[in-house]
């Protein structure tokens, strides 16, 4: 794993762990509502986002940006990515 693939990985972690502490849930809880927002992720998988074990596929991604009405840069961090990829 390169560097700027572990600060994505990071930034990331922080992004998703955000979004469920600013409404105030667990894990679980968070997990029971995206589900109910159409998107099917595990407890386990959310937990893996959070630890930066690993890394949503882009249409969950798509997802995420949709139920919080925000773009996919500010879930993902893929701004970052980007310009690491310029600047190499």
């Amino acid at each position: 794993m390169t560097d700027s693939d572990k600060a994505y990985n990071q930034l990331f972690a922080k992004r998703i762990k955000k979004l469920r502490l600013d409404r105030g849930l667990t894990q679980d809880q968070f997990v029971n509502y995206l589900n109910s927002k159409g998107l099917k992720i595990s407890r386990t998988s959310l937990a893996r986002y959070e630890a930066q074990l690993s890394t949503p596929t882009s249409p969950t991604l798509q997802k995420l940006s949709h139920i919080f009405g925000i773009s996919t840069d500010s879930v993902s961090y893929t701004h970052l990515r980007a310009h690491e990829t310029l600047r190499h």
